[in-house]
């Protein structure tokens, strides 16, 4: 749907293609990895703590890059073959991600409300460290699903000769590589903003800016004890 032959032979194209499907690829497997890794924690904590589960962890990690790596090519370099296969392996494992992460979000919060007899302080943290992650997987999910959403939405006013001239369908195919491009970015930074904890590391890192009176002093916003009487005193004199 909206390709060029001549810019179908082209192999850059390919290639760069490739690229972007392996990552999409790998954010959607890691989503739904995590997500189960989550759920795990939550409910069965001793196999969790288990020193074999880091390591088979790992492995279904190492193993999902690999997938991502096969997925790409294939379905790129033979999309004749793997093409239909593929997209619905890949909206396939978003479908899956949904009811499991809201699921997980909440098993979260519901166990986290428990009453500090059923779980020990240490066990509740746990809980809430758990409860921040899949909330911030669910904001990631939600946003994804709006952008898949305008994707099908431009393609729908397309096919019904609502946006641009069948000549000029590059123009909407401009538009929707430049969304699915834009899902990285847009992905990372809403499951960094919307974790709290990681939200308050980007904001301390960020350069302070200073205040300054007419005369070039500096202000202070929240001055100290020290500071309070010290402008008190230049104020007096």
């Amino acid at each position: 749907m909206f390709e060029d032959k001549i810019c179908n032979a082209q192999m850059g194209k390919h290639i760069l293609l490739s690229i972007r499907d392996y990552f999409q690829m790998v954010i959607v497997q890691s989503h739904l990895t995590f997500t189960i890794e989550r759920l795990i924690s939550i409910k069965s904590p001793e196999i969790h703590k288990h020193p074999s589960f880091k390591t088979y962890f790992y492995h279904i990690l190492f193993f999902e890059q690999v997938f991502a790596f096969f997925y790409s090519y294939t379905n790129n370099f033979h999309t004749e073959t793997f093409g239909i296969f593929w997209l619905c392996v890949f909206h396939f494992i978003i479908i899956v991600n949904w009811p499991i992460v809201f699921y997980t979000k909440k098993q979260c919060r519901k166990l986290y409300k428990a009453d500090v007899q059923t779980y020990d302080l240490k066990r509740k943290h746990e809980l809430y460290k758990s409860y921040e992650i899949t909330k911030s997987l669910v904001t990631a999910i939600v946003v994804n699903a709006i952008q898949q959403f305008i994707t099908f939405l431009f393609v729908g006013l397309q096919l019904g000769g609502l946006l641009f001239p069948m000549a000029d369908y590059y123009k909407t195919l401009f538009i929707l590589h430049m969304i699915w491009n834009s899902n990285f970015v847009v992905y990372t930074w809403v499951l960094l903003l919307s974790h709290r904890s990681s939200r308050r590391k980007i904001l301390a890192i960020q350069p302070k800016i200073s205040i300054t009176s007419i005369d070039g002093t500096d202000i202070t916003l929240k001055p100290n004890q020290r500071e309070h009487f010290q402008e008190l005193k230049v104020a007096w004199s």
